[in-house]
Order: C-alpha cells, then structure tokens, then sequence
C-alpha cells in the first residue's frame, strides 16, 4: 500500500481489505489494485468499455492502470457519485 508516496505493508490480501475500507472513497479496479478517487491523475476510453487510469503516485512505475471489464460498469457510477 502506498500513502502519499510512502510504502506501508499489510498483512491483509485485497479481498479481506476490501469490506474494511470505504467505499464512497476507494473502489477495487482490478485484481491488482484498491484505488482512491483522488489517486486518479487521468483517465482514458479503451477497449471493449474499459477505462485505462494514470494513478498517482504510479505503483510500482506502471503507466497505466486499467479497470477490468466486470468493474467498468460500477466504476464509472462510482465516479458519479
């Protein structure tokens, strides 16, 4: 997990993480990653109604994110929220 920049382990995997956090704040986009609204520097249209997103700060130097196919539906009423 980063923190403004700053590494700090847990102990949790992202399934048992998720329940814990709040949900009008973080959504999990992937497999891979747990975002918080406010770690989106931008977002882009890609294929098959996915959204690629430029996170900051960019875990682990990747570029781009992309949000799975089964979350982009729920991803973008989140964003409306």
């Amino acid at each position: 997990m980063q923190i403004d920049g700053q590494r700090i382990p847990i102990d949790y995997s992202l399934d048992r993480l998720e329940p814990l956090l709040n949900p009008t704040v973080f959504f999990r986009i992937n497999r891979k990653f747990i975002i918080q609204m406010k770690s989106i520097a931008s977002m882009s249209s890609y294929s098959r109604n996915r959204m690629k997103l430029t996170l900051k700060p960019c875990p682990d130097g990747l570029l781009d994110t992309l949000v799975s196919i089964e979350k982009a539906a729920s991803f973008r009423e989140w964003l409306d929220q």
